[in-house]
């Protein structure tokens, strides 16, 4: 397996988009990976889709940080949270602890701030989650 960074704009120059992040991790579902925390870290493809992940991410929690609108943070929080299901992966275990313990979190937040819209959003999300890991 060897990952084209040429294909990818560096951090220098441009930011990545979300779905250039998850194209980059869609690579080891292809080969049968199907939770992150099973990705072989030592591997060089893993360490630049990292790389692209966190340039991505620090981006993002950036953008929301300086965004004045409240639901901004919970927003970056599920785009961030809901990455790996989006880049397709599925092992219940892992789609168990987004929907039930990450997705939760955001969904207290949302209803701390008082963002009905958020909480509704979020709790499709979840719904959605937890009805693929009944299948």
């Amino acid at each position: 397996m060897s990952f084209m960074s040429e294909t990818l704009p560096s951090p220098e120059t441009s930011t990545y988009s979300r779905e250039q992040v998850i194209a980059a991790y869609k690579r080891f579902v292809d080969d049968g990976i199907m939770n992150p925390e099973d990705l072989p870290l030592d591997d060089l493809d893993v360490i630049e889709a990292h790389r692209i992940y966190l340039a991505w991410s620090e981006e993002a929690m950036r953008r929301a940080d300086q965004n004045p609108d409240p639901a901004a943070k919970i927003d970056c929080s599920v785009s961030l949270t809901t990455l790996y299901i989006d880049a397709g992966f599925l092992d219940p275990s892992y789609l168990d602890e987004v929907a039930n313990d990450l997705l939760l979190e955001d969904l207290g937040n949302a209803e701390d701030a008082g963002l009905p819209e958020v909480e509704a959003r979020i709790q499709t999300l979840r719904d959605d989650i937890n009805a693929r890991i009944d299948q």
